[in-house]
């Protein structure tokens, strides 16, 4: 981790070219923002059409428990990352909000967003790289390289691509962490969409025959019919006993009861059977090896 320094370290290209990288503290950055405080600028827009402010304007991050700006400044706030908001102000009104907050840098409000699944439009869900089915995956990277992967590195499962990674960072309790848009399913194989298997017909059903009763005749010979006498009733013999298939299902069974299938309880929290079924899935990313750690919405 770099050592603290007296001056913000600023990015130094890309699209965030400017902006504060950190203030000396990455990891500690991270957790300041955690505990609900920090400001940082993470984005800068020189012109905005039709803007209730002519000059260049920034978004900027403000935790929960820190200074905000008025509500009557004619801007707009949206739902931020770890409990925070995001305001659209002038850009000399954001750079003053961070400093009244504590300032942290971009690389901090990064590693909580890819944790969180948060994705960014122009790194991780680019137009022209999306699969036709694809969900969005929070990779846990392993390897010895101190370089991340870049963006639009392709992410491989036994050779076979399975998808494209975005945006990556190091976290302060996840270590080196990445969003990636997969392909559904991401299995182990280079079918790019799940095989239909074909409909199963089921066997015909054959009736049991059952015994035919023959109606007695009106006139029985050298017998004279009487109207007002019942004709005698032929029992008919009791069939053997069989077993009825309907879709299926036996009706009658000679064994005990079926005992009653579990139907699992649903949870809010992440499936551990789920998670456990993750961590077989290995996928090489560059020089990383990298495994899911979250599931994200599929797109």
């Amino acid at each position: 981790m770099p050592e603290p320094e007296d001056r913000p370290v600023l990015v130094p290209s890309g699209p965030d070219a400017g902006l504060v990288w950190h203030c000396g503290s990455p990891f500690g950055e991270q957790r300041t923002m955690e505990s609900g405080r920090g400001a940082v600028i993470i984005d800068r827009i020189e012109y905005v059409p039709h803007a209730a402010y002519p000059g260049p304007v920034a978004w900027v991050w403000l935790g929960r428990y820190g200074q905000q700006p008025p509500d009557d400044n004619g801007f707009r706030a949206e739902p931020g990352i770890a409990g925070g908001t995001e305001w659209l102000l002038p850009l000399e009104d954001a750079e003053e909000l961070v400093a009244l907050n504590t300032p942290v840098g971009l690389w901090a409000y990064e590693a909580l967003r890819i944790a969180a699944g948060v994705p960014r439009a122009d790194l991780d869900l680019p137009e022209e790289a999306a699969p036709p089915e694809g969900q969005l995956a929070v990779l846990l990277l392993e390897g010895d390289s101190e370089r991340l992967p870049p963006v639009g590195s392709p992410v491989l499962a036994a050779d076979v691509l399975v998808g494209r990674l975005g945006s990556s960072a190091q976290h302060h309790e996840l270590g080196p962490i990445a969003l990636a848009l997969l392909t559904v399913p991401h299995e182990h194989t280079p079918t790019r969409h799940p095989v239909t298997p074909p409909p199963v017909t089921p066997p015909p059903v054959t009736p049991t025959p059952q015994p035919v009763i023959p109606a007695p005749p009106s006139v029985i010979p050298g017998l004279t019919r009487n109207p007002n006498t019942t004709p005698p009733v032929i029992p008919a013999s009791e069939p053997e006993s069989h077993t009825t298939r309907h879709s299926g299902t036996s009706i009658r069974h000679s064994g005990p009861d079926p005992e009653p299938q579990h139907t699992p309880t649903r949870h809010s929290g992440p499936d551990p059977e789920s998670q456990h079924d993750d961590a077989k899935h290995i996928f090489q990313v560059g020089d990383f090896q990298a495994t899911i750690w979250r599931r994200g919405s599929t797109v």
